[in-house]
């Protein structure tokens, strides 16, 4: 019997690059950020069909900001640690 699992997901960092062109050096540095909503449809405990929908926006020094919307559609797996009977109340 399949289950259905919504979730929400969110990232944000910094970045920075160096571009060497003949003999010409450009650097840049920037922050990104992404989020957005999904669902996955799990057919056995360690699989699941997912879906996400999301935002995704990157500002590097001197540029206006690069944005955009996607839809993904995936498989996701997962591994789960062995857990022995009575230890499993402890996590």
């Amino acid at each position: 019997k399949g289950k259905w699992r919504p979730f929400l997901y969110a990232r944000f960092g910094y970045f920075g690059t160096t571009a060497i062109s003949n003999g010409n050096t450009s650097s840049s540095d920037g922050l990104t950020g992404e989020g957005g909503v999904g669902i996955n449809y799990f057919f056995n405990k360690n699989a699941a069909f997912e879906a996400t929908l999301g935002y995704r926006g990157t500002r590097t020094t001197g540029q206006l900001l690069n944005s955009r919307c996607g839809l993904g559609l995936g498989v996701q797996l997962f591994f789960h640690p062995k857990i022995k009977p009575e230890d499993r109340n402890k996590y």
